[in-house]
């Protein structure tokens, strides 16, 4: 049972008005103190659980005027998996795919595979892997293979509020429209497994 201070005589609505001037009505503060009604998310979220909510069931409308990317993020072995997305303008084009315990030139072959098994209207106009690391060999055989493969190196960060790297790159596309972004969020709750979406759908700066 909730009781909301804008239902309670109790409560002066100079309180109300006070709350709701300093942290604004839609902040959690005022639903918490005002509203009687839990946090939509942490105050460390990043991406707030009510955003992805909002997002898994919203269609876009794709950009066919531009030309697909692909992005590989390699692990080789241990715990991790490779993964390879396939992006079109603001959509994700398929399922994210992974694999675990492939060796750098296994990965290199199973990417060749899915670059030639794709129609040429839907190639890659540029395959881009996170060279730190294991991802520059495997930038340097694609580019042996004659494929659109190029690195990304990360640059030192600016904004000393983000503890590494994955935080600000979750947080750029807040400063984009929802709707830009809801079928990639969509895609991305979609790789997790079941049990692990509730932790997924709302992620804190680390």
């Amino acid at each position: 049972m909730t009781v909301s201070c804008l239902d309670s005589p109790q409560v002066s609505p100079d309180f109300v008005e006070q709350m709701a001037e300093q942290y604004g009505e839609e902040s959690n503060i005022y639903r918490v103190r005002v509203l009687g009604l839990p946090p939509t998310a942490d105050d460390d979220a990043v991406i707030p659980r009510h955003l992805v909510e909002s997002a898994i069931g919203r269609e876009v409308e794709g950009i066919e005027t531009v030309m697909p990317i692909w992005g590989l993020d390699v692990a080789r072995m241990g715990g991790d998996r490779s993964a390879l997305c396939k992006r079109r303008g603001n959509v994700v084009t398929e399922h994210i795919k992974t694999w675990r315990d492939k060796d750098l030139m296994e990965l290199c072959g199973i990417v060749l595979t899915e670059y030639e098994s794709t129609p040429y209207s839907e190639r890659p106009s540029e395959i881009v892997i996170d060279s730190i690391g294991l991802g520059a060999g495997v930038v340097d055989r694609l580019v042996e293979l004659d494929l659109p493969a190029r690195g990304a190196v990360r640059r030192p960060l600016a904004d000393r509020s983000h503890k590494n790297h994955q935080a600000p790159t979750w947080g750029a596309p807040l400063r984009v429209e929802t709707e830009t972004t809801s079928r990639l969020l969509r895609h991305l709750l979609s790789i997790c497994r079941p049990q692990d979406q509730a932790s997924a759908a709302t992620v804190r700066l680390r």
